[in-house]
């Protein structure tokens, strides 16, 4: 008789337990920043804001699900008549979350961000949660790095 092993990290002598949500929530929020800063810094890994993104329990990722679902078989969105109402539409339903991840100072610029992708991609970044989450957070460091200020010889000052 062989003897099952835990293909990954964490599933060695745990059996079919699942961790619990907040270390998920805490592992996805590392994996997805990580992602996102490499993705903006070409492999860096410094932090260039002092606002700290907020993580979400699994119920409030259920709850946007449910209500981005919604949009989307929604009569007002399969009756826009043009992808720019689509946009306003999509725009309007995720500004609050794009809020609780980055606060009421950076949610308009980071919304804008978002609607002004394709189509296609946009939907599919809106369309789950950790997708959405990702868009966010890359958005997120591009504007902070653009934010950083330049010291007198034109070289961007770590804060």
């Amino acid at each position: 008789m062989q003897q099952q092993r835990g293909h990954s990290l964490g599933t060695q002598g745990m059996g079919n337990q699942a961790p619990p949500p907040q270390m998920l929530n805490q592992a996805q929020a590392y994996q997805q920043q990580q992602a996102a800063m490499s993705q903006v810094s070409g492999g860096a890994s410094s932090m260039a804001s002092s606002t700290a993104p907020q993580n979400v329990d699994i119920t409030y990722a259920r709850s946007y699900f449910n209500e981005v679902q919604h949009m989307f078989l929604s009569q007002e969105f399969k009756n826009a008549s043009s992808p720019k109402e689509k946009k306003e539409i999509v725009g309007n339903t995720i500004y609050k979350h794009v809020e609780k991840i980055v606060g009421d100072q950076k949610a308009p610029k980071i919304t804008g961000m978002l609607i002004d992708l394709p189509e296609v991609e946009l939907n599919f970044s809106v369309s789950q949660w950790n997708h959405f989450e990702q868009k966010v957070m890359s958005a997120f460091q591009l504007i902070s790095q653009s934010e950083t200020p330049a010291d007198p010889a034109g070289q961007a000052v770590k804060v």
